[in-house]
């Protein structure tokens, strides 16, 4: 869930720690959009190789992305982090769906994809956990929070 967290808390990010403004947040979503088409043109441009740990990387990649945002007091390196975090996270769900379309069984894919789905369903209750910890303890930390989550996944 807090994979996509950090998209709601950029706002804070930008007021209260880059103090850019809404001019400066536009132009970080627009850092993380590139990163994404980066990492959707690099996902389909593939040639063997083994997914699985292609998967893992970009879920190892997106969380140390998200450290070195959280901890950038300055816009070019935060930047360059939210370009790494948009190719890492696009290139780990583009995967991760392209995985489970081929491994799972005709029968089952439905069921399995709905399954899948159902991530999309829990994110605004991720998003809700992130703001109470942002709330209390500062935007810093929500980041940190899902950087977290990503290693766990990785661990898991």
């Amino acid at each position: 869930m807090p994979i996509y967290a950090y998209r709601c808390e950029s706002c804070g990010h930008a007021k209260d720690v880059l103090q850019i403004g809404g001019q400066g947040l536009g132009i970080m979503t627009a850092a993380a959009g590139a990163g994404a088409v980066i990492g959707a043109l690099r996902v389909a441009s593939n040639r063997g190789g083994n997914p699985t740990r292609r998967m893992m990387l970009a879920l190892g990649t997106f969380g140390a992305c998200l450290i070195v945002f959280a901890w950038s007091p300055w816009l070019p390196l935060s930047l360059a982090a939210l370009v790494g975090v948009g190719i890492s996270q696009q290139s780990y769900m583009a995967t991760n769906n392209t995985l489970i379309q081929t491994i799972v069984d005709p029968q089952y894919r439905g069921r399995v994809i709905s399954t899948m789905f159902l991530n999309r369903a829990m994110v605004p209750l991720g998003t809700l956990v992130a703001g109470m910890v942002t709330s209390v303890a500062g935007p810093r930390s929500e980041e940190h929070t899902s950087e977290l989550q990503s290693h766990l996944n990785l661990v898991c």
